[in-house]
């Protein structure tokens, strides 16, 4: 895998649809959620009060506990891709994804990706992938499709 700072992280030769890329278990913990969606640290009012950072707040919208923003869910996702494609991710990447179930405090994500398929075309290697996000009890919390285009002229 890449680290996204080189060229694509795919061996050209090797990937097949039906191949399964998986990132690593993130755990999302209450400091991480606050930082992620408590506001600007120099905030007076540092963290901001709202359904990701406060047990009252989530409780006016009918939650049991805070939830992690589905934004940050997400970047374990987007972090996934670009591990895999490295730079042409953010040159010719996108991501089709909706949140299907809440990420509660200490939850864990894991991104995965199935390879559906691949092609040759005029602009590059064209990738078309099954993606989602499990939580520790392999609940999938995100679903979509991610396609990628690797530039073949590097």
């Amino acid at each position: 895998m890449n680290n996204g700072t080189e060229g694509s992280a795919i061996r050209l030769e090797t990937p097949a649809a039906g191949d399964l890329f998986e990132g690593p278990v993130r755990r999302l913990t209450l400091a991480r959620m606050l930082a992620f969606s408590g506001g600007s640290f120099d905030s007076p009012r540092w963290p901001q009060a709202n359904l990701h950072t406060d047990a009252g707040k989530a409780r006016e919208f009918g939650l049991a506990s805070i939830i992690a923003s589905g934004t940050q869910s997400e970047g374990i996702l987007l972090g996934l891709m670009v591990s895999l494609f490295g730079r042409d991710w953010h040159r010719k990447g996108v991501l089709d994804a909706k949140m299907t179930s809440s990420v509660y405090v200490n939850d864990t994500i894991q991104a995965k990706a199935r390879l559906e398929s691949r092609d040759v075309k005029p602009e590059g290697e064209h990738f078309v992938l099954e993606v989602w996000c499990e939580n520790g009890h392999g609940e999938k919390i995100i679903v979509g499709q991610a396609e990628a285009t690797l530039d073949l002229s590097n």
